[in-house]
């Protein structure tokens, strides 16, 4: 059930890292993070910007966008979207329009909650991979 762009975006992030990414690949969060942000940012199953659509239904981007008026408000002002443009996608009933431009706009921080609430420890991956090679270089002596 739709709650807001924010959980629903965070929620595919989750869903996203859990199917496709092996954390341990990354070194820290910034790399996970700019490496996550690079990807979703053109993914139908969390933005919809590659296609135009994360939906693929008009209707259902409508409800989403009516839902939470508020973050595609603000999502059209950062992103500084012309009136023109938006009074030409309104009059087109264009919600997957406005439905992907708000998915995008919440992506950082969705990212960034997704993987915090992963409570994946980085720092230790960092320490066992220093260790592995302080006894690799110890038996070399």
């Amino acid at each position: 059930m739709f709650t807001s762009y924010y959980q629903d975006v965070k929620e595919d992030v989750i869903d996203f890292i859990n199917e496709n990414i092996a954390l341990s690949d990354f070194s820290n969060k910034d790399k996970l993070r700019d490496y996550l942000n690079d990807t979703l940012f053109t993914d139908d199953s969390v933005t919809g910007n590659a296609s135009g659509s994360y939906t693929f239904n008009n209707n259902k981007a409508r409800e989403f966008v009516e839902s939470d008026k508020s973050t595609v408000l603000e999502s059209i002002r950062e992103f500084n979207i012309s009136n023109t443009e938006i009074g030409k996608r309104f009059l087109d009933s264009d919600y997957e329009y406005f439905d992907v431009i708000a998915r995008c706009y919440v992506l950082g921080q969705a990212i960034d909650a997704a993987i915090d609430e992963l409570d994946y420890d980085f720092d230790k991956e960092e320490e066992e991979e220093e260790e592995e090679e302080e006894e690799e270089e110890n038996e070399k002596n």
